[in-house]
């Protein structure tokens, strides 16, 4: 049990903090609710206490709905007008502040007095300062490397066909990892007809509600959310960048013209280049789209761990379709390469913290 409050410091010096949650509250690990915290505040555009109470409302409803009291129950109100904040006798295992107050804030620590930015994110665990994040509405440009580019390109892919009702996508990544394929593919009829399931309640307004799994609603349709178009927006770019780079005398992997955008955030600013024989990419990516690439990196390592209720729970709060997902993941063979697996998990929390902690 971790727990975790947030705190909301505007510029009438007013402390708006929540009660206190009872798990899950750290940070770096796409099981923690820290770093939701970090990636919506870190990347919003303009911090206001409606912005503030819109977020704490659908953090309580999204992972603490089933507590017996609503968050607006427990908020605690404090003007602090020398903006100090005591943290020596803290027995909280972590504190979020987002100080929006104009001014430094000075916090009272186990090592001293040291003094949080103001329009920064503050991580304190129990008496200390664990890290201090900047505000970047605006979007960072990041260096991405090979193994970064295709992890961040893997990532994208499966959560927007996720989106489009592409399930299937589920077994052809996981068979990739089992170690006894003869007992995973034996369970596969089942798990489609559980997957056909499932789509049938979460697309029944769609075309492809009685559908087979090999059918999808497409990423340009009406139906497709939002999110998966950007998704997909990202992902053709960052492809594109590095096929160019690598042909760029043409060829069948490259096509000269620019991805055709199915979303609504625009273009993915990318170049890429060859140093010391590996493409480097540098991307900048707007707030929006950071959001966008942290979810779907925190997506795909639950599917490598197989963690489909976590993936799905994401997605929708149908608590038939969970159940039904929660079967599925019973028929899944628990015996993974573990080697391939913890490889890339590895690789994929390494590339999460470096776009989170930029």
């Amino acid at each position: 049990m971790t727990q975790g409050i947030i705190i909301y410091i505007g510029s009438d010096k007013v402390f708006h903090e929540t009660g206190t949650y009872s798990f899950d509250m750290y940070p770096n690990d796409y099981k923690g609710h820290g770093d939701e915290i970090i990636a919506f505040f870190k990347y919003s555009r303009n911090w206001t206490e409606d912005l503030f109470y819109d977020f704490v409302k659908g953090f309580h409803c999204k992972y603490f709905k089933d507590m017996d009291y609503d968050y607006e129950d427990t908020m605690i109100f404090g003007y602090k007008p020398d903006m100090s904040y005591d943290i020596q006798n803290n027995w909280i295992d972590y504190i979020y502040i987002v100080n929006n107050s104009g001014e430094d804030l000075q916090c009272k620590t186990e090592k001293g007095i040291e003094y949080i930015p103001n329009d920064s994110i503050v991580i304190i665990s129990f008496h200390n300062i664990e890290k201090i994040i900047n505000h970047s509405a605006d979007g960072i440009e990041y260096e991405f490397n090979d193994e970064d580019c295709s992890n961040a390109i893997d990532a994208l892919d499966f959560y927007s066909r996720m989106f489009i009702g592409q399930y299937n996508m589920i077994d052809r990544n996981l068979c990739m990892l089992i170690n006894d394929y003869y007992e995973f593919n034996y369970l596969e009829f089942t798990r489609r007809h559980l997957y056909t399931a499932a789509r049938s309640i979460l697309f029944k307004d769609t075309d492809i509600a009685n559908w087979e799994l090999n059918g999808s609603l497409g990423i340009f349709s009406k139906d497709t959310d939002i999110r998966a178009k950007n998704a997909y927006d990202i992902q053709q770019y960052l492809r594109y960048s590095a096929a160019w780079c690598r042909n760029p005398e043409g060829g069948h992997t490259v096509d000269f013209r620019p991805p055709l955008l199915s979303g609504n955030l625009g273009e993915t600013n990318c170049s890429s280049e060859i140093i010391d024989g590996a493409v480097i990419t540098n991307a900048m990516l707007k707030g929006k789209q950071v959001k966008i690439v942290l979810q779907a990196i925190k997506i795909y390592i639950m599917l490598l761990n197989i963690d489909l209720v976590g993936i799905f729970n994401e997605y929708t709060d149908n608590k038939l379709v969970i159940e039904i997902i929660s079967l599925i993941e019973k028929l899944c063979p628990q015996s993974m390469k573990d080697d391939n697996r913890d490889k890339k998990v590895k690789q994929l929390q390494k590339l999460y913290e470096k776009i989170l902690y930029a």
